[in-house]
């Protein structure tokens, strides 16, 4: 790697310096310093070669590259995926205390679709403060091929739908609240009977990530259909007057909430995660073209949706700075 370096950080060639050292400490210690000043040269040449790329600045560049240095240092790891970032990363109590609230509030946004404002905005604090990790499990893959298990699920919900209807139904009616059962069951048997296979080959950055983020899309749009019917057959069914509007914004919640729940969770994590390192001068807002940059620049690799320093020793370089 040394012999590499060289030849690129100094195009004229080196001009020798004769140096006794007997002392194995000082020795060292020299070496180290001549290790460190290739280093820099090494960074300085590349920064300053043209590329296709938009560019960044050669103190952010340095800036961002330390800081996923140290992380990498602190966390006792040689390779960076996007999409495994964990909140672990806002080294301040004030940054996680941010994280906690802004994911309650982007949940308080939704169930205050479902709910009055106040409401939801309560629920939604109390809900984020309980999910710390980004739990990438949630990241799975729908299939209508398995149609045995899908009838499976299907047949298991109604039968738990029924059960939650007969029980519910003696607080408010007891067709009200078979209807509510039901659907509550054929969607629970419907998302159950889809979940395939977590995705296992990672071949872009921040795959999984975006396959979270189109489920969510997908079983939102999937729910939907129950979660209207949810709130408008009771209505029909006693007599009262539907109110369309009212019961479109609540059922679209419901379907959001379905969607971020079971599929998407990681998505807010994530986003809000990023916001908050990006607001902070951490790292820079499209984190996987400046890491794409980065490699272009040889300070980097890419293998498949991770990355490393091409060398450690270079990544104990940039977390020193």
């Amino acid at each position: 790697m040394l012999l590499h370096l060289i030849p690129v950080a100094y195009p004229d060639g080196l001009k020798p310096v004769e140096r006794e050292l007997k002392d194995p400490k000082a020795k060292e210690d020299y070496q180290n310093q001549c290790r460190q000043k290739l280093f820099q040269d090494y960074i300085d040449r590349k920064l300053k070669e043209s590329h296709n790329r938009r560019g960044y600045s050669e103190e952010e560049t340095r800036r961002w590259l330390g800081w996923l240095a140290k992380g990498l240092k602190e966390e006792k790891q040689t390779e960076f995926w996007i999409e495994k970032m964990q909140p672990d990363m806002l080294n301040k109590s004030r940054k996680k205390g941010l994280y906690q609230l802004s994911l309650g509030l982007v949940y308080g946004l939704i169930f205050s679709m479902i709910f009055d404002l106040s409401l939801g905005l309560f629920y939604g604090v109390i809900y984020g403060r309980f999910f710390n990790k980004v739990d990438l499990s949630k990241t799975i893959t729908l299939s209508w091929k398995d149609r045995k298990k899908i009838i499976e699920e299907l047949i298991y919900g109604l039968i738990y739908g029924l059960s939650v209807g007969l029980i519910y139904g003696l607080s408010v009616g007891l067709s009200v609240g078979l209807i509510r059962g039901l659907i509550i069951g054929l969607l629970y048997g419907l998302i159950r009977g889809l979940s395939g296979e977590e995705v296992k080959t990672r071949n872009k950055p921040n795959q999984r990530i975006k396959e979270s983020a189109k489920n969510t899309v997908i079983l939102s749009i999937i729910s939907f259909p129950g979660t209207f019917l949810l709130f408008v057959l009771p209505d029909l069914v006693s007599g009262e007057n539907v109110k369309l509007l009212s019961m479109l914004i609540g059922a679209s919640g419901m379907a959001m909430l379905i969607g971020f729940s079971y599929a998407g969770r990681p998505v807010i994590q994530h986003f809000v995660l990023r916001l908050i390192l990006w607001r902070s001068g951490s790292i820079p807002w499209d984190y996987a073209h400046f890491l794409s940059y980065a490699t272009e620049r040889r300070l980097i690799k890419q293998v498949g949706g991770r990355y490393r320093f091409i060398h450690d020793l270079l990544r104990e370089h940039f977390a020193t700075t």
